[in-house]
């Protein structure tokens, strides 16, 4: 064809690399879903994507183990500004695991305990302040709290891994694996069985005005999805099945049995 428009020679319209060209340049990527989800994704920002969630609502991308220091989590030019419900919440589950189960316990005996998270640098002053003790002592008085104390075995703040199928998670998605990840506040063994327990420190009193029934509906609609993912995780890691799954509200203390 060069040599044609050299010599000034006629030229066809359409060559035979037509329909080449045209493939080539309205080609589309088959698997656009997959650009547009991710490969490793949080259990935090799972429900967020599927449930209605408030501003009191855990909104970590990745929920931050309770054993590392608080202290770095803002700049130091910001430690003493507001307190988010974010870190209100991480404050509060950072307490709960370091709570010895096999003593009483007291306010007094969570004060202490309280200072001594400050003193290694787990809390900051600041958030030592935003702990509600009284919250947790009546945790611990609730029946819940009196298991999880005479649990034959205990473990707090578990991170996991697991590989769930996209499909599974996204809407249109393929066979592919996607790694989700997620932080256990407690998983305890007694005699009726392996139980999963959640804290919660969504704000309550004052914003979710509804009939006890009403209110229970509204909190687990809220949660469903992390502890189906929970527990769909913890039966094939440990290869059997959960006898109980559990959320529990620290405003009101509601236990709600999922």
């Amino acid at each position: 064809m060069l040599t044609s428009i050299q010599k000034g020679e006629a030229v066809m319209l359409e060559s035979e690399q037509k329909q080449v060209i045209i493939d080539q340049l309205s080609w589309s990527y088959p698997f656009q879903q997959a650009t547009k989800s991710r490969s490793k994704q949080s259990v935090t920002e799972l429900k967020r994507q599927r449930e209605v969630t408030d501003e009191y609502s855990d909104q970590q991308l990745i929920k931050k183990q309770a054993s590392q220091s608080l202290l770095y989590n803002r700049p130091s030019f910001m430690q003493s500004k507001s307190i988010s419900p974010a870190e209100r919440g991480t404050a509060m589950h950072a307490v709960m695991q370091h709570i010895p189960l096999t003593e009483k316990v007291t306010k007094a005996e969570i004060e202490k305990k309280v200072e001594e998270l400050v003193t290694k640098e787990i809390l900051t002053e600041d958030l030592a302040k935003v702990i509600n003790i009284e919250q947790i002592v009546a945790f611990f008085s609730s029946d819940i709290g009196q298991r999880l104390q005479n649990a034959n075995n205990v473990y707090r703040e578990i991170p996991f891994s697991y590989a769930l199928e996209a499909d599974t998670l996204y809407e249109n998605g393929k066979d592919e694996p996607v790694l989700v990840q997620g932080v256990i506040d407690v998983l305890f063994e007694d005699e009726q069985g392996t139980v999963l327990l959640d804290y919660k420190t969504d704000t309550i009193q004052g914003r979710i005005t509804a009939e006890k029934d009403e209110l229970e509906n509204i909190l687990s609609d809220r949660y469903r999805v992390q502890i189906d993912l929970y527990t769909k995780a913890i039966e094939d890691i440990i290869h059997r099945p959960l006898q109980e799954k559990y959320l529990f509200f620290f405003d009101g203390g509601h236990l709600i049995k999922m």
